[in-house]
Parts: structure tokens; sequence; C-alpha cells
């Protein structure tokens, strides 16, 4: 049985990366089969100080190497993407499939133990399956975390599209655009799309019934602070310069209540 699991387990893992590229279209640009000047076959950037400072004193062949740059951190992304989606649907479905497939066998088996052993690994499949899906994908859909990386790396490189079409390259240099190609290639990777995913969960417009809440809390304050001013008044006697800044606090504060009312108006009810 163990055997059984095990193997089926190396079958999965090997089957992720040609499934993989079923998600993906053929290319529309050949591979070089030399190597590109500045990369190695791996598509990693490779430069000695002499190919920066030769970078550098020509603009064209730095705007070009920065265009290389994107282009082979795209296409790497484009892979581990359909990897992320692949891996997430072929282990559901493998796993899902083989514990039917043992749940059905046990229940044909004569032998008792045999039967008792194929229920046990059905029921342990399960288990692992669901924990698989709630710790490392979060309870996130593949799609949602590629979008994700999407979003993430369309700000990077709207930062480097700007430095590279306005900026000379004494302005930015290719030490500066090896920083940005460097975080605009990290925004690709399952934690960067899971920090997106949580970004997008923050910045979300709140619900009617939250902003209600901090509506009737606001509007709470605003009456206790007014009354404790009013009493507080009556003791000291401040002068007119405490008075316009009292006033001008409550004014705040009724301003705050006013975008309160007119966000609720815009806001889903859940």
């Amino acid at each position: 049985m163990n055997k059984l699991l095990i193997l089926v387990t190396i079958i999965l893992l090997q089957g992720c990366g040609a499934i993989a590229n079923t998600y993906l279209p053929e290319a529309v640009i050949a591979d070089n089969d030399n190597t590109i000047k500045y990369f190695n076959e791996s598509g990693q950037i490779k430069l000695s100080i002499e190919d920066i400072t030769s970078l550098n004193g020509n603009d064209e062949m730095r705007k070009a190497f920065i265009a290389q740059a994107i282009s082979i951190s795209d296409k790497k992304c484009t892979q581990h993407q359909a990897n992320i989606i692949s891996n997430a649907n072929s282990w559901n479905v493998g796993m899902g499939s083989l514990s039917l497939l043992l749940t059905g066998t046990a229940a044909v088996v004569g032998h008792a133990q045999t039967a008792a052993e194929l229920a046990a690994a059905a029921t342990a499949l399960t288990g692992i399956q669901a924990l698989t899906n709630e710790e490392i994908y979060a309870n996130a859909m593949g799609t949602t975390i590629v979008r994700a990386i999407d979003v993430g790396r369309a700000k990077s490189l709207a930062i480097i599209t700007k430095k590279t079409l306005t900026d000379s390259s004494s302005k930015y240099t290719v030490q500066d655009a090896l920083v940005d190609i460097q975080r605009y290639h990290s925004q690709c990777s399952l934690m960067a799309g899971l920090i997106e995913v949580t970004k997008a969960l923050e910045q979300r417009k709140l619900s009617s019934q939250e902003i209600e809440l901090k509506q009737k809390q606001l509007e709470k304050n605003i009456t206790t602070f007014a009354t404790n001013i009013i009493e507080q008044n009556k003791i000291l006697l401040p002068s007119t310069e405490v008075k316009v800044k009292q006033e001008q606090a409550i004014n705040e504060m009724n301003e705050r209540l006013k975008s309160l009312i007119l966000q609720n108006v815009e806001s889903p009810e859940y």
C-alpha cells in the first residue's frame, strides 16, 4: 500500500510540468540558438563591469537590454503561472480520483485487512488534499493568485517603462534598471501573488453595515466631545483662540461624518 501511494505521488509530481504546458499557447518568438549577449543559456542576466559601462554608454543598447530582460522575465513568469494553475488542478483531480479509487476498491475487496487499509488510505488522502489546499493555496483559487501576480507586475513594469522612455542613461543607469528588473521578476511568485490578494482584501470597500457602525460611533463621539467642551468651558473659561480650535475640531469630525454618509450610498450591502 505504501509503495502504491509513493508511486502515485511521483507520477503526479512528474506530470505537473507537462500538464502546465497545455495551459500555454505556442511560442510566437523562437528561442535564440546562440547565447544572447549579457544573458546565459538559461536566460539569466550575466553582466561584467565592462558590460555595464558599455551599456550605460549606449542608450539604444541599454533600452534593448532592458526590453530583452523584461521579455525573458515575462516568458518565465507565464510558465510559472501555468504551473500554479496546473499544480492546483492536477493535485485536486489526482488526489480526488485516487481517493475514490481506493474507496471503491475497499468496498469490493473480500479480505478484511486489505479493505480496512484501503479505506484508511482513502481517508488519509482526503485529509492530505484538504490540508494542502488550506495551507499552500490559503483557500485562494489558482487563477486569483495568477491575476494578483499580473497586477503586481504591471505596477513594477510601469516604473521601468516610464524611466526607460523618459530618463537618459546617466539618470537611469543599468545598475538602477537591474534593481527594478529584479523587483519586477520577484513579483512573479506565489508569495507575491498572495500578498497582492491580501492587499485587495484590505483595500476593499466597506459594507453598508460596517459604515453605519462607524457612523454611529462617530456620532456618539461628536456628541460626547461637544458635551465635554461645554462643561469644561464653564469652568476653565478658555480664550477665543482655544474656542476657535475647539470649533475646528468639531467641524472636522462633522466632515468625516458627512464623508461616511456619502460613502454609504455606493457601498455594497454585505
